[in-house]
């Protein structure tokens, strides 16, 4: 399997993932940052793009509630991924869905919470990053005052150009990744059975 995925830079400074290099093996779990969700009658199927936007049929194959939105997990295929947000409010397990958003490493909240889920499935991968690309956020996403500065820690790929990003060997340090997010591309070809460590530095499972 090959995905390419937007990891964010908070991650790094965050203490939750190390600096990711070129050729490095990983071992990962994804979720999926939604545009749209729908009830759908298709099969599995995943197609996606070179900037992480994907559009998925999937079946629900697990909900969990908190005290705010669900965490969903979704299984098309071989690939499981989740979801975790007031979109997936009204699926139910046993549901064939389209979704619509882009895929991202997981920020925390699967592997944080994996001791406290009720028969959690595996939905972790084993790939090398075969590539790494920066991407710069435009600057008509940021906002500057006086003494504070904002923008959104990841953009869809119809937001910038090839202009706006750069490949890479190694990500940078957290204190010069600011105003950007990397996308990777993964490579999981012969590795299924590769025993691999999260890559997690702080990992609960």
């Amino acid at each position: 399997m090959n995905l390419t995925t937007i990891f964010e830079s908070w991650y790094i400074p965050d203490g939750t993932y190390p600096i990711l290099r070129r050729g490095q093996q990983v071992r990962l779990s994804f979720e999926i940052m939604l545009n749209s969700l729908a009830k759908t009658s298709a099969g599995a199927r995943v197609s996606g793009s070179d900037t992480a936007d994907y559009r998925i049929s999937a079946q629900v194959i697990r909900k969990y509630r908190g005290d705010g939105a669900p965490l969903v997990v979704f299984e098309a295929g071989d690939f499981r991924f989740y979801n975790f947000g007031e979109r997936t409010v009204h699926c139910d397990v046993g549901d064939w869905v389209e979704l619509v958003g882009t895929l991202h490493v997981d920020h925390y909240g699967w592997v944080e919470n994996l001791k406290t889920f009720i028969d959690p499935p595996d939905l972790f991968y084993n790939f090398v990053v075969s590539h790494i690309r920066r991407v710069r956020i435009p600057e008509r996403f940021i906002a500057r005052g006086e003494k504070t500065l904002s923008s959104p820690t990841s953009l869809p790929g119809s937001e910038y150009t090839e202009g706006d990003w750069d490949a890479v060997e190694e990500m940078d340090d957290p204190d010069d990744a600011a105003l950007g997010f990397y996308l990777l591309d993964l490579d999981g070809t012969g590795l299924e059975a590769a025993q691999i460590p999260l890559t997690f530095l702080t990992a609960g499972a």
